[in-house]
């Protein structure tokens, strides 16, 4: 699987003991000291979305597992470029903007 940007933690359901959480579990502790403390973003790395990623990843060939990583605008229906422009006009224009850039497969709005 090519894996470009991220993967987000966001919203995350799993059977109890699901060999990814668990590796995000154990190696939570090792990752905390694996980033500079100086960078803006090692929040997202340490063990926001960055951290989940990694553990995704050691497991996303495993045959016997099945799980489904869904795309962002199942949950984003927008760009958070659009979010920005469409809240910058916080008239009906704007928000007509907006519904108009909403992916058909999207469950919600996340503004």
């Amino acid at each position: 699987m090519d894996c470009i940007g991220q993967i987000s933690n966001a919203i995350i359901g799993s059977v109890p003991d699901h060999p990814i959480l668990e590796d995000c579990i154990r190696t939570i502790k090792d990752n905390w000291y694996a980033f500079d403390s100086s960078e803006v973003n090692n929040i997202v790395y340490r063990v926001g979305p960055g951290h989940f990623q990694v553990s995704l990843m050691k497991f996303i060939e495993d045959p016997s597992l099945h799980f489904i990583v869904f795309p962002s605008s199942f949950f984003y229906s927008l760009d958070i470029r659009d979010r920005v422009e469409g809240l910058k006009k916080s008239t009906n224009q704007g928000w007509k903007a907006i519904k108009s850039l909403t992916k058909p497969e999207s469950f919600a709005v996340h503004c």
